[in-house]
């Protein structure tokens, strides 16, 4: 995938992390294999059709998804619930506004779908288009975050 892509994409993670979420995240430079993604329990996605096709989707445990939500609501949230889902569909869909802006700049032009948010374990989503994909890794203490890409230009 074009380097400029990737960048794009993982920047637009680390400013909506930083500023919106208050999580300071650290990308790893190696591309991850598709399966690291089938470990994580929550998963928000939006859909991406234009010009350019495909879908962004924010990959993370319980654990990560209720520290998104306590940050954003600025509360203590202990339980995977349903304020849970709606923050990381929220994320997930700053994350997916925030390329697509970077990516129009670029000629890249796509509107968004709403989000979607599967919350369960031993699940595998598949995209009916064959775009290709890469998963990028994000690090937060000890937490893992998965940012993934299927993108047909």
């Amino acid at each position: 995938m074009n380097p400029t892509i990737l960048k794009d994409l993982v920047d637009s993670t680390l400013e909506v992390f930083s500023k919106m979420v208050a999580i300071q995240l650290a990308p790893n430079p190696e591309l991850r294999p598709e399966e690291d993604v089938q470990k994580c329990q929550i998963t928000g996605m939006i859909g991406l059709a234009g010009k350019s096709m495909g879908i962004v989707s924010v990959h993370c445990s319980p654990r990560m998804g209720m520290t998104i939500t306590s940050n954003m609501l600025g509360m203590d949230v202990t339980t995977l619930n349903d304020d849970v889902k709606d923050a990381v569909g929220e994320v997930t869909n700053m994350v997916a506004g925030n390329f697509k802006t970077k990516m129009s700049k670029n000629g890249k032009l796509f509107d968004l779908s709403v989000p979607t948010v599967i919350v369960g374990e031993k699940y595998t989503t598949k995209t009916m288009t064959d775009a290709p994909s890469v998963v990028i890794e994000f690090q937060w203490q000890e937490e893992k975050l998965y940012v993934k890409l299927n993108l047909k230009t």
